[in-house]
């Protein structure tokens, strides 16, 4: 009877660990740069989200107004806005802004510089 759920958990033990996915290895960080405007103004008090395309590997920036800079996988990525500590300025941000889309897409590499734009 002990015997018989030995093997069984013996089995099970083989069977979860012959599923496992070796990671590739990882992509060095590049410092990048950057902005966020609407209407010609740094946005200010929302969270830039940004997304690898490849993996969904998200990274948030919360922006202050200021030009930001961050190290990031290089990597082709598409980004969208989120609300931060004014709700205010997430609200005039237009809804076509508030979430992920390809036509936003960029490559991004080492030394990179963004300058984005958000239009209504």
């Amino acid at each position: 009877m002990y015997l018989g759920r030995i093997l069984l958990l013996v089995v099970f033990l083989l069977t979860i660990t012959g599923c496992s996915v070796e990671p590739g290895p990882k992509a060095e960080s590049v410092q990048v740069s950057g902005k966020v405007t609407m209407d010609g103004k740094s946005l200010s008090g929302v969270v830039l989200n940004l997304h690898v395309i490849t993996t969904g590997s998200p990274a948030t920036i919360p922006l202050t107004g200021a030009d930001f800079k961050v190290k990031l996988p290089p990597g082709r990525y598409t980004w969208y806005i989120s609300e931060g500590k004014n709700a205010a300025a997430f609200t005039a941000v237009p809804k076509a802004y508030r979430e992920a889309a390809m036509d936003r897409a960029f490559d991004l590499a080492a030394g990179s510089t963004l300058d984005l734009k958000v239009t209504k």
